[in-house]
């Protein structure tokens, strides 16, 4: 072995032994271990569990003939009024009399995957309410709020 190969050995096992050393050293936070005081102990009520709501209902394919808008607001209408889907429908503003091929297209792809859909939406059940309660809050239409299901599919790690 050479002396510069040598001299790198030993710098790599140097560092290695400090990094270890450091990890070794970081005192455990004092929150872990101590109990949290309760302040009432009295149980709560018991309360009857919400029913069941698929996150999304069953597609008509045969919406598509009537446009873009139509399948949208018949999807929604079929959702029950407990959800977002009634105020997001409310919210709608956008003028979608769009004729255009790649947008036909892309309504035909979605309607023909709704199990894609579920999955997204069910993915986006974390943020879509926050997202639904800005757009209303700044007066925008509430289509906006289902960009990111085209943008990211509600994927926090997805890239543009």
């Amino acid at each position: 072995m050479t002396g510069f190969m040598m001299f790198r050995h030993i710098l790599l096992l140097f560092l290695l032994a400090l990094g270890l050393a450091a990890c070794s050293l970081v005192p455990p936070s004092p929150s872990v271990g101590q109990p949290v005081p309760v302040t009432d102990a009295s149980p709560l009520p018991a309360e009857d569990p919400a029913p069941f709501v698929p996150a999304l209902p069953e597609w008509d394919t045969d919406a598509l003939e009537s446009g873009v808008s139509q399948v949208a607001l018949s999807w929604a209408d079929s959702v029950t009024d407990h959800t977002l889907w009634p105020r997001l429908r409310r919210g709608f503003a956008l003028n979608l009399d769009v004729e255009s091929q790649r947008v036909e297209s892309q309504v035909k792809w979605y309607a023909r995957h709704p199990d894609y859909l579920n999955r997204v939406f069910t993915r986006g059940s974390r943020y879509l309410y926050a997202i639904l309660n800005e757009a209303e809050k700044r007066g925008i239409p509430t289509e906006l709020a289902l960009l990111p299901v085209v943008e990211s599919a509600f994927d926090p790690f997805a890239y543009s």
